[in-house]
């Protein structure tokens, strides 16, 4: 049996970031690189999360969104070869995390990428 563990830790000079409605956030990915992203939601909402690639992009980027809640359950986990979505109920009210990275579906994770990144509820 193999697992897998990821950490996500926050530079201290990369603060998390705020998405709001019809704002379309970019970033990019280095090596290694994971972005975080933050929003609110209440109970019950329905939210729906897309990333695409923008360019410039290395050849194996693919785009990867996973949702957390505020009690730090993941709730949505998606990655495509130029985009990927997640459209949820919301399941508790608070702070949920974005976490943007890219998968290379070979386990090396070492793609470098642009992305946008949309939230609509």
């Amino acid at each position: 049996m193999t697992f897998t563990v990821e950490f996500a830790r926050q530079r201290e000079d990369e603060p998390i970031q705020r998405i709001g409605d019809r704002k379309v956030p970019t970033g990019a990915i280095y090596l290694g690189d994971l972005d975080m992203w933050s929003f609110t939601a209440t109970q019950g909402q329905v939210i729906t999360l897309s990333i695409s690639e923008a360019a410039p992009v290395s050849a194996g980027f693919q785009p990867w969104i996973r949702l957390v809640s505020p009690t730090g359950a993941l709730v949505g986990n998606s990655f495509g070869a130029a985009a990927a979505q997640i459209a949820v109920t919301v399941p508790t009210t608070g702070t949920y995390t974005v976490i943007v990275g890219t998968n290379d579906g070979f386990g090396r994770n070492n793609d470098t990428g642009s992305y946008l990144l949309t939230l609509t509820r």
